[in-house]
């Protein structure tokens, strides 16, 4: 009789310690800053309307075409406050570019002021 109740308080007490466990790693979870809410959304906000708008606009940006009826794509962007840097090829030639942007309080209009291709 005393093995059964010995067992049986066991058991019990490894599945209160697994629910602790489990209780906790959720307590964690809900605790951790999210990766793209909360106080950090409107610079990421800002960066992806950036990136969106040099993305989209990247044929009427560059001052030099793509070669051989190559289209254009990104490799690599980089943003500062009001700069940044970008890497893109059309599957020939790849070329880096700086530009210097503006964008609206309400992130949703992105003005590129500048946009210089580095020499090769």
């Amino acid at each position: 009789m005393t093995t059964i109740n010995r067992t049986r308080i066991v058991v019990i007490a490894l599945v209160i310690a697994v629910l602790a466990l489990f209780a906790y790693a959720i307590y964690q979870n809900n605790t951790a800053e999210p990766d793209y809410t909360g106080p950090n959304a409107p610079i990421n906000e800002r960066a992806d309307a950036i990136e969106n708008y040099v993305r989209i606009n990247l044929a009427e940006l560059s001052p030099v075409e793509p070669s051989l009826g190559g289209t254009f794509y990104i490799t690599r962007i980089r943003l500062l406050d009001g700069a940044g840097t970008v890497n893109y090829e059309d599957g020939h030639m790849a070329y880096i570019a700086d530009f210097t942007y503006t964008v609206s309080e309400d992130n949703r209009d992105v003005t590129v002021t500048d946009f210089v291709v580095r020499d090769q």
